[in-house]
């Protein structure tokens, strides 16, 4: 009985990230321009994938404020985008998404089930995650 309780979670995990995924793609379709600090995680990422170093070719900030770990990520994403803007966006999504997976896990271990899958609805759709998964920055990455 608790195996089959136990891939009903996995599946309802499943659908779950995957309605916050689409939610969140559909919000990248419409999203506005990038921001300042948007364009320093882009511009070191690229230049990660096609030089392999962390700089920002003389942008307004020095390179040392920001943080290795978004640009890395998001260096291995570039050479499957055209766009790395766009690429930053996805990733952006992907760890926005996958946040509900370790949310839930925790949810079950300190409240119950239900408690669990409510946060998960509410993560998914929470307009706040939502936007901050939309745009080339390190908060999602972070917030996972």
């Amino acid at each position: 009985m608790e195996d089959v309780k136990g891939k009903r979670n996995i599946y309802a995990l499943a659908a779950l990230v995957s309605i916050a995924f689409l939610i969140r793609f559909l919000v990248l379709e419409n999203a506005s321009l990038i921001c300042v600090d948007c364009t320093q995680y882009v511009t070191i990422a690229k230049n990660i994938a096609e030089k392999g170093r962390f700089v920002s070719d003389g942008s307004h900030f020095p390179d040392i404020i920001q943080p290795p770990l978004y640009p890395g990520i998001l260096s291995i994403f570039i050479p499957l985008f055209n766009e790395p803007e766009f690429a930053g966006r996805v990733v952006s999504a992907a760890f926005g998404s996958l946040l509900i997976i370790p949310f839930f896990f925790l949810g079950i271990k300190v409240f119950c089930r239900k408690a669990a899958y409510i946060g998960s609805v509410l993560i998914a759709i929470y307009p706040a995650l939502i936007e901050s998964s939309s745009t080339p920055l390190s908060e999602s990455l972070y917030i996972f």
